[in-house]
Order: structure tokens, then sequence, then C-alpha cells
């Protein structure tokens, strides 16, 4: 049997953690090497680009590969993790989402900037995550991070929720940027459906399901 030496592009299932997905692989292929190019929070769904045996060293240029996703925000509410899993922290005035204003604060956003990042993130204060300590009702203060936003696209618009499309550098928190366009339209929002549908070449329709991985990985 050759030794497994591959990078898949696997798709991630809504409710799993990142790390779900590599457990159930390891819990079926014991001894095997496995890295990624990029966590999804357990809402989130689509692209999981994973690499196995020798290939995790060549996983750099996914890692740093521009992102693109396809997500709802929802206005009007404020969740403490900033999307539909978390608690409701804050109830804002509702907003009359303009399309034409909508797509032009959103071309606002796009290049280069800051972001800060959700303090329900896996970022790490001092040797701990940062969620662990927000979790713990701990002040959290995490510093701006430089992104580039390459499209930022409106797609629809259905009462106070928005369906958009962000292609985006490594680094961008898809929550972050929801709670920054909130703020610019004097109002808050949370992330109610999070798809990451590229990362670099790899693509969401050429993804493969999760289940198929060991037997496709044991014929090496």
């Amino acid at each position: 049997m050759k030794p497994i030496d591959q990078i898949l592009n696997i798709r991630k299932p809504l409710g799993w953690t990142s790390f779900d997905m590599i457990r159930w692989i390891q819990v079926r292929m014991k001894r095997v090497k496995i890295g990624h190019a990029g966590t999804l929070d357990p809402f989130a769904q689509g692209v999981m680009v994973l690499g196995f045996g020798a290939a995790t060293k060549r996983l750099q240029h996914a890692v740093d590969a521009e992102k693109e996703y396809i997500a709802t925000f929802r206005f009007g509410l404020e969740t403490d993790t900033l999307d539909l899993s978390g608690r409701t922290i804050n109830n804002c005035d509702s907003v009359t989402l303009n399309e034409s204003e909508l797509a032009g604060v959103m071309q606002s956003m796009t290049g280069d900037s800051e972001q800060i990042p959700p303090i329900y993130s896996a970022l790490k204060i001092g040797g701990k995550r940062a969620y662990t300590l927000a979790r713990q009702g701990k002040e959290v203060k995490l510093e701006p991070r430089r992104i580039t936003i390459y499209e930022f696209a409106l797609l629809d618009v259905a009462g106070q929720s928005i369906k958009v499309k962000i292609v985006c550098s490594k680094g961008t928190y898809i929550r972050s940027l929801a709670r920054d366009l909130a703020e610019k339209l004097h109002t808050c929002s949370y992330v109610q459906t999070l798809v990451r549908t590229r990362v670099g070449t790899f693509r969401l329709e050429d993804a493969i399901e999760l289940d198929t991985v060991p037997g496709l990985l044991g014929s090496q």
C-alpha cells in the first residue's frame, strides 16, 4: 500500500466543527497525519481543504489563498457570537434595507482594512482561546488584523435579511464583516447562514462528501 499523500477538498457538514471532521477521519484511519487550510465554525458549511500524510507540508498555498463565501446577514438583532448559535444580546431598531444604499456601503468596505475579530474566536490571548475567556465572562480584547475584501456583493434582500457574496483574504471573519456593515447602517446584525464556496482553486461543486474519505484514502 502506498503512503497517503493527498490534499482533498471535502464538504464540511452543517453542525460539525472542523476538528470533528478530522477526528472522524482519524478514528477510521489511525496514525494518519492530517492538516487543514483553515477552519469553519459549526454553523457554517462548505469547502474544507485537508492535507494527509506528507501533503500537509503543501497546504500553505491553500492557507494563503483567497476565500469565497455566500452568507445571509440578519439585521435588527445581535448575538454574543455574532451568529445564529449565540445568545441574543441586543435588539436594535429595524432598518429599511435599500438596495442602492446597501450596495454603496458594501462597496466602500472593499479593499484593504483592519478588522477586529469576534470575541468568540479561536485566537489566543495569553495562551487561552478567546472563546474560552468569553464564555467565562472575562473581558476579551483583540487587536485589529489587516484583511482585504476583494468583492462584497449584494445578491438578495428579504425583509431584515440580506444574502451576500464575499471574496476575501485569509484571516477575514465574516461575522465581523456583518457586524461592521450593520454599524455603518446604524443597526446591528448577526450571520444566519454561511457557506464557503471556494478556497483558492478548490470549489464547492468539486468537494467530496466526508464519508467517502476513508475509502478513497484506503485505496492508495
